[in-house]
């Protein structure tokens, strides 16, 4: 890497290639083309939010598109204090100007947060987990953005699971898109009413109609 980072994001483009994103001190946007083996800068455009940084986010590319999109994370700000990025980009690249373009998709309160993990299937996007600035409830610990229709839908996490205080924060996912199957590995939170709690291992099917695409083992 051209400099170190630590709770950035990053994602593969091309099937061979690079993209990363964010950290801790408000890095930009780099690439690494693996065709000529080298790792430079990307220019993007001046959103208020990317001057300051932006770390814990998600890159995310489509299957059925290869469209990148980036979302969440927490909001750097140097001079103090912090707040969560509530906004889907759409992240175009220009390799030969060595520019990002990045277009405002879709924004809504309970995108706001850190620490979680996404799913894709089809033109959708499943966000699991993670903090915001209020604690999520069984409607909204995961929610799903709809990149066709720029809507963001709550799913329901069925009450059999929901009793048993599932930790869906700082988890890892593991996706067999051949079986439609993911699984939420771990994750974990620390509380000084009630001490140390982590997660165990969750599976994801999704199914045919949009009630029912998620069902918990």
């Amino acid at each position: 890497l051209l400099s170190g980072r630590v709770k950035h994001t990053a994602a593969c483009i091309n099937e061979e290639d690079i993209l990363i994103f964010g950290g801790s001190d408000g890095e930009t946007f780099e690439y690494y083309s693996n065709e000529s083996n080298i790792w430079f800068k990307l220019d993007y455009s001046s959103d208020s939010i990317f001057l300051k940084g932006l770390e814990s986010s998600k890159l995310v590319v489509l299957d059925t598109t290869n469209e990148i999109y980036l979302l969440g994370g927490m909001i750097y700000d140097p001079a103090g204090g912090f707040d969560f990025s509530s906004t889907v980009y759409q992240v175009e690249l220009d390799l030969e100007s060595k520019k990002v373009f990045l277009t405002e998709i879709v924004k809504h309160k309970s995108l706001a947060r850190y620490g979680f993990n996404v799913v894709t299937t089809g033109s959708k996007i499943l966000v699991i987990g993670g903090v915001g600035k209020t604690l999520y409830c069984q409607n909204d610990t995961i929610v799903e953005v709809d990149i066709d229709t720029k809507k963001v839908a709550s799913v329901r996490i069925n009450e059999s699971l929901w009793r048993k205080s599932p930790v869906f924060v700082g988890s890892d996912v593991i996706s067999r898109k051949s079986l439609n199957q993911s699984w939420i590995i771990g994750g974990g939170v620390v509380c000084y009413g009630f001490g140390s709690v982590w997660g165990g291992i969750v599976s994801i099917n999704f199914g045919e109609q949009p009630s029912e695409r998620i069902e918990f083992q």
